[in-house]
């Protein structure tokens, strides 16, 4: 959700995910979080940075674009 904001408010999903990273860097130590909390949480913050991206994004094609297809 916090990477989701910042790439509303800001537009650039590089700066979303550096900054969501940030804020929860400290959140699995603090939690106790186990391996798969952790992968979990990159995934969010990597689906939350790509999520509301638009045609004239850098990573818009990236995102459309699947190995192996």
């Amino acid at each position: 959700m916090i990477a989701v904001m910042v790439r509303a408010s800001v537009g650039s999903s590089i700066v979303a995910m550096t900054m969501a990273s940030g804020i929860m860097a400290a959140m699995p130590a603090v939690a106790g979080a186990s391996v798969l909390m952790r992968a979990a949480i990159c995934l969010a913050i990597c689906g939350g940075a790509t999520a509301l991206s638009h045609v004239n994004d850098a990573g818009f094609l990236d995102a459309l674009l699947v190995p192996g297809d």
